[in-house]
């Protein structure tokens, strides 16, 4: 019987220990999420985009239309959690997937692509199957970097550090 206590007590415990790492991790990741969305809130959509109209129009990703917003959160490479506006398009798997400006490769991963395009728009091109550029190359708008995994293709777009809707960019 002593034994049984013991047990009951050091499972107690630990349970308790577990408790209070996952709140603390729950509670520390909620204050990232609010603190990047009170700064993506500051900074005004008119201000990033209010100089693109003048750039050249961009051309959509895939053929298909935007089919969802969403906002995903991911954590970055120091740690914080960042929230990205995002738009799926639809797509058929193996369907090619175009740079939507001219610009420069700045990341490659298994299924996404990163890309800096003109006036500082930095895109990334996910759920992709295949990869068709490396990093540093130069793309033309238009230029296929890839093919779609599944039914649909992920893009979201910043400026200066804010996110901002992939639909609202000029495309021809």
């Amino acid at each position: 019987m002593k034994n049984l206590r013991k047990w009951r007590g050091e499972v107690l415990l630990a349970c308790v220990c577990v408790f209070t790492v996952v709140f603390a991790a729950l509670w520390t990741r909620g204050d990232d999420l609010r603190r990047i969305a009170a700064r993506n809130a500051a900074s005004s959509e008119d201000e990033t985009l209010s100089d693109l109209t003048a750039a050249p129009l961009w051309v959509r990703p895939v053929a298909g239309e935007a089919i969802e917003e969403y906002i995903g959160a991911r954590r970055t490479a120091g740690g914080l959690w960042e929230m990205r506006p995002a738009v799926r398009f639809a797509a058929r798997p193996g369907q090619a997937v175009v740079s939507m400006a001219e610009g420069t490769v700045l990341s490659v991963s298994k299924s996404e692509v990163r890309i800096l395009h003109p006036d500082g728009v930095e895109a990334c091109y996910g759920l992709l199957g295949e990869v068709l550029v490396q990093v540093g190359r130069q793309v033309r708008a238009g230029e296929r970097i890839g093919t779609a995994a599944g039914e649909a293709v992920s893009v979201s777009v910043r400026r200066d550090g804010a996110y901002f809707d992939p639909c609202s960019l000029p495309f021809s």
